[in-house]
C-alpha cells in the first residue's frame, strides 16, 4: 500500500501538470496569435494608407497632364488663329493685287 500511494501522487501530479502545461500553452498560443494578428492589421493598415498616397500622387500627376494638355491644346488654337489671320491678310492682298494692277492700266 506504500508503494500506491506514491504512484498515485505521481500519476496524480502528471495529470495535474498535463492540465496545467496545456492551458499555460493556449494562454500563450492566444497571446501569440494576438500579437500576429495585431502584425497583421498594421501591415494592412500600411498597405492601405501606401495604396491611397499612390491613388492621390496619381490623381495629381493625372491632373497636372491635364493642364498640361489643355495649354498645348490653347497653344495649338492660337497659333491656328494667327496663321488664319495671315492667310486672309494675304488672301486681301492678293485680291487687291489685281484691282492695283487693272487701276494702274486703266482698265
Amino acid at each position: 500500500m506504500t508503494e500506491v500511494i506514491p504512484l498515485l501522487v505521481a500519476v496524480g501530479s502528471l495529470i495535474i501538470g498535463s492540465v496545467l502545461g496545456y492551458y499555460a500553452r493556449r494562454s500563450i498560443a492566444r497571446r501569440q496569435a494576438k500579437t500576429v494578428e495585431a502584425k497583421v492589421d498594421k501591415l494592412i493598415s500600411e498597405a492601405k494608407n501606401e495604396a491611397r498616397d499612390i491613388i492621390f500622387k496619381a490623381k495629381e500627376k493625372a491632373v497636372k497632364a491635364l493642364d498640361e494638355l489643355k495649354r498645348e491644346e490653347q497653344r495649338r488654337r492660337d497659333e491656328y488663329s494667327k496663321s488664319r489671320r495671315r492667310l486672309e491678310q494675304r488672301e486681301g492682298l492678293l485680291d487687291q493685287k489685281p484691282r492695283s494692277l487693272k487701276e494702274e492700266k486703266g482698265i
